[in-house]
């Protein structure tokens, strides 16, 4: 019966869920549980529902959070810093790398994070990122037009 189990149980099943990187059938087994349980608890219990959107949307958050701090450092990198004196007083400066930066991380958030600024892999230079439909017949005419061009110019 979906009623057997106290709402403190329920959230010891949100846990295992979250951290069994979201499976039902590994949670379901850590608390010893059938799978019925879990989708009776779904199906009459709206509260347990949100419980566990909540739970999973604030997961995801957090994971979202680590990925771009780890892209942060591949982007970036981590500089060696050293001390040397100068004048009497201690400096640091940057001798190299403990860690480079990752070229193709840094090119693949300008791709993504900076689409709008000319950098993605496709650069539309005529719609202004409007969406535009053409015929066939259209696009035959526009390609004979650019070919009388370009041999033009020849």
């Amino acid at each position: 019966m979906s009623n057997t189990y106290s709402r403190r149980f329920r959230r010891q099943f949100i846990k295992a869920y979250l951290k069994n990187d979201f499976n039902i059938s590994r949670a379901c087994k850590v608390l010893d549980i059938k799978r019925d349980t879990y989708y009776q608890w779904v199906a009459s219990d709206p509260e347990f529902v949100k419980e566990m959107e909540e739970a999973e949307e604030k997961a995801i958050d957090q994971l979202i959070e680590e990925c771009e701090t780890t892209h942060r450092v591949l982007r970036k990198g981590i500089p060696r810093i050293k001390e040397k004196e100068v004048n009497g007083e201690t400096v640091l400066y940057q001798d190299g790398w403990e860690v480079s930066p990752d070229r193709a991380a840094l090119e693949f958030y300008l791709r993504t994070k900076g689409r709008r600024k000319g950098y993605g892999e496709n650069i539309d230079v005529t719609t202004k990122g409007e969406k535009v439909t053409m015929t066939e017949e259209e696009i035959r005419a526009k390609m004979e037009r650019i070919d009388k061009i370009l041999k033009g110019s020849q």
